[in-house]
Formats: structure tokens, C-alpha cells, sequence
């Protein structure tokens, strides 16, 4: 959705033109990555463990195109979440 090529690891050259700094946005990791430690001012109200990792998530579309496995070459998954998305699993880019 905001145009992060995870194969480059880079942005797209509209966000330089739109004057977006880049270099401020948080670092993109790959869903599933572990990310820190919860701290105690939000484990604590919540009354979870300060030792639990917090981890990178992702969209609710791409989390239900990913649990569809196994997906084969031009398998296609729809999605009824917060919007309607169609999903394409392709050999090419």
C-alpha cells in the first residue's frame, strides 16, 4: 500500500517527488520479524509480560493471501476486510 519494494528495499521515486523524507520513516521489516522487547509503560496496563517481543505485522489482506498456502502459480484469493482486495500469486513481478 505505500510502495515499498521489499525486493530493492527501497521506495518509490513518487515519494521523493512528493516530497516525502524517506529517511524519517520507520525501517520496514518483513512481517513476522521481532522487533524489541513490549516496555513495562505498555506491558504493565495491559498486564503482560514485560519479556514479550513485539513483532511486525502486516495488512489483514496480505495476512489472509499468505494463509491461503498452498499457493500455487496464478492461484488468486480474494479478501472481505476493511476494504475488497484481490490477491494474484504470479512467477513475474
Amino acid at each position: 500500500k505505500s510502495g515499498f519494494d521489499p525486493a530493492t528495499e527501497t521506495w518509490p521515486e513518487w515519494a521523493a517527488t512528493a516530497g516525502v523524507k524517506t529517511e524519517l520513516l520507520p525501517k520496514v521489516r518483513p512481517a513476522g520479524a521481532s522487533l524489541a522487547a513490549l516496555c513495562t509503560q505498555w506491558a504493565h496496563p495491559f498486564s503482560l509480560s514485560p519479556n514479550a517481543i513485539v513483532h511486525a505485522s502486516t495488512t489483514d489482506c496480505i495476512a489472509t493471501f499468505l494463509g491461503s498456502a498452498p499457493l500455487t502459480s496464478s492461484a488468486a484469493v480474494t479478501s472481505l476486510g476493511t476494504t475488497l482486495a484481490a490477491k494474484l500469486h504470479s512467477p513475474k513481478r
